[in-house]
């Protein structure tokens, strides 16, 4: 939520100013009733663990079993009142903000990918399914002979290689250098019925046209 009010840099010092003046107050109340209990002892001694709850009640609008007089209380309670309010109102306005986000872009399907004319490649286990096969037919998906090929035009053109996700990664950390898999986005291929997976190189431009990560 980049626009939410609770972390905008420009309401940081507020939250930080209203901390402050609560504490001041919490402190002159503090003094306060210490110093009138000592002059009149039937005067109640606030102790500071009620004056925080006082604040704590005074942020959360609700009563406490005490009735405090005095500026500094008061001033308590109206702050208390302020903050309530902006609470409320950030978190109204995050959860505005966030059934405001509009998803523009769309999953692509195969055939999406396909009508786009993506350079794709593949790999031998990948053709079983017929509709893969076909594509390939066609030559509208290049085929490769192993793993160790369609890495290497993954890595080195833009391509988008297409596999079993759990088999590529298993050669990737078997055959390759691990490395090598930090330099791979993977995302399932969706509407399939198989566990398949596209893979493009990081600083492909595929990556952004996907709309995968």
């Amino acid at each position: 939520m980049e626009k939410d009010i609770f972390i905008r840099n420009t309401t940081d010092m507020v939250w930080l100013y209203m901390c402050c003046v609560l504490g001041v107050l919490a402190v002159c109340f503090r003094i306060s009733t210490n110093q009138h209990h000592r002059i009149k002892p039937s005067h109640s001694d606030w102790p500071w663990i009620e004056v925080i709850q006082w604040v704590l009640a005074a942020i959360c609008q609700q009563g406490a079993f005490k009735e405090p007089l005095g500026c500094s209380c008061r001033t308590m309670f109206l702050i208390g009142y302020f903050v309530t309010y902006l609470l409320y109102t950030g978190f109204a306005a995050g959860v505005t903000s966030l059934l405001a986000i509009r998803k523009d872009a769309v999953m692509l399907s195969l055939n999406d990918v396909i009508e786009q004319k993506f350079q794709l490649a593949t790999v031998d286990n990948f053709n079983e399914n017929t509709e893969i096969s076909s594509l390939v037919d066609d030559r509208k998906i290049i085929k490769c002979i192993n793993f160790k090929s369609l890495l290497y035009k993954v890595l080195n053109s833009n391509t988008i290689g297409m596999a079993i996700e759990n088999d590529f990664i298993q050669y990737l950390t078997t055959k390759e250098d691990k490395n090598q898999r930090c330099k791979l986005v993977f995302s399932v291929i969706p509407y399939s019925t198989q566990i398949k997976a596209f893979a493009v190189h990081r600083s492909s431009p595929y990556k952004e046209k996907l709309n995968y990560w």
